[in-house]
């Protein structure tokens, strides 16, 4: 009885090349050693088939006379005795492939629920149990040792317990003092925008300065530590000041400072935009 043909997949030729390239083909998989490819192309000719070089590339006798391109094709195995005998060794050879110390050495071990195979030697492997810290991790949390969806938490509140995270990692809000960011490794940075600072109007040599000391209020979140402080300052019109601190931060509060203009006076209401960076534990 004829072998069928193998058609999986498709097969890309180059016109004056005997490399034939498989897409989706087992070639060494399914024991082709020789035959012919056959192509469904106009103006192409049989590949006698040289070599099979792996499930994705044979190598024919001769060229591609057709046009380069992807294509159908159909390899009729051969039906000799010599085939039958190459069909054998292939074979043989993948059956001995399976037969290595370390598949052997996985085979001795009965399956155990919340177990995991690990290698002990170059022959030899056991079981080790995963613990519940390890699966509760991962999320396994029903009988039967599933990993179900969605059991890792990135947003929520971050918390921590002798320096070890416990919580999400990310953690972000908001109050009537601005805006806060908390991460899972200890660092907080808090912002906030205080529109109406101005006017800069009191003359200070050739500069001007606002009125008095502006207080920037509490910080979104309390800082375990008094945090670096940036702020700057600008208007709606697009008129530059400078700022210097008169006031530190604190853990709590932002503190104060003064704006200032190097020339003209400005009863331009200001907006300050304030950031602390530092440690939330």
């Amino acid at each position: 009885m004829a072998t069928p043909p193998y058609t999986t997949g498709t097969i890309t030729l180059t016109n004056g090349s005997a490399v034939v390239t498989g897409t989706g083909t087992a070639w060494q998989i399914a024991l082709i050693v020789g035959g012919v490819i056959y192509v469904q192309a106009a103006g192409g000719n049989p590949l006698p088939i040289l070599s099979v070089d792996s499930n994705t590339q044979i190598t024919a006798a001769i060229e591609w006379t057709g046009a380069s391109g992807e294509y159908s094709y159909a390899i009729q195995v051969n039906n000799d005795v010599n085939q039958v005998l190459r069909n054998a060794q292939a074979l043989s050879e993948y059956i001995q492939r399976l037969d290595n110390p370390s598949l052997s050495a996985l085979a001795s071990l009965p399956p155990e629920a919340n177990h995991v195979p690990v290698f002990t030697g170059p022959e030899t492997a056991a079981l080790v149990e995963l613990g519940a810290e390890f699966r509760q991790a991962v999320g396994i949390n029903d009988a039967n040792g599933f990993v179900p969806n969605n059991q890792l938490r990135i947003l929520g509140t971050v918390s921590q317990a002798s320096g070890v995270p416990t919580g999400s990692i990310i953690e972000r809000g908001s109050n009537a003092n601005g805006e806060y960011v908390r991460f899972a490794d200890g660092t907080q940075i808090c912002t906030k925008s205080i529109a109406n600072a101005g006017p800069i109007n009191i003359p200070n040599g050739s500069a001007f300065l606002s009125p008095g000391p502006r207080l920037l209020g509490s910080w979104a979140a309390a800082f375990s530590a008094i945090p670096n402080r940036h702020a700057s300052a600008g208007s709606s019109g697009d008129i530059s000041c400078f700022i210097y601190a008169t006031l530190p931060p604190t853990q709590t509060d932002a503190g104060t400072i003064h704006l200032g203009r190097l020339t003209g006076s400005d009863v331009l209401n200001f907006t300050i935009q304030v950031t602390g960076i530092g440690r939330w534990n």
